[in-house]
């Protein structure tokens, strides 16, 4: 996908899934791009140098942006992407289900995966997070992940 707009754009190119709806969000020189479906969200998220709320990966991994709750994010592989390979983390996002103030309660967790990508002083961060409380049987979040990833470039 080249769409017209910003930064993302002039460092990055990809195929969005078919019949994913595109949004931009994102505050000054961070910017974010969010393909959703059902529940199911791919964001390209745009950080690093002067400006930026977190200017390093090390920085952005420190952070809460990439915790569970506190705890870092796990490293559970590596992907092939832009040419390259990265790691993948695991990390868990509340989603506003269950009550952490009962007695033995805690927020129900849905996993989001993210990898890091450098680009020119920069870095993406590459991210799928399923918060559909319907399974997915076919795998049809899983795959356009995949086929995101395969996609995506540093131009």
């Amino acid at each position: 996908m080249k769409a017209e707009g910003g930064e993302i754009e002039k460092l990055a190119g990809f195929e969005a899934p078919a019949g994913w709806a595109l949004e931009r969000r994102g505050k000054g020189r961070d910017e974010v791009l969010e393909l959703s479906r059902a529940g199911r969200t791919i964001a390209l998220r745009l950080f690093g140098g002067k400006g930026s709320e977190y200017a390093s990966q090390r920085d952005f991994l420190a952070s809460a942006a990439a915790s569970t709750m506190g705890r870092p994010p796990e490293a559970i592989g590596k992907v092939k992407v832009a040419g390259g390979a990265a790691a993948v983390y695991r990390r868990g996002v509340p989603t506003g289900l269950g009550d952490p103030h009962a007695p033995g309660g805690a927020p129900e967790l849905a996993q989001e995966r993210f990898c890091l990508v450098a680009a020119k002083g920069r870095f993406f961060v590459l991210s799928y997070l399923d918060e559909n409380p319907m399974p997915d049987p076919a795998g049809k979040g899983e795959k356009a992940w995949e086929a995101f990833l395969r996609s995506f470039k540093l131009l």
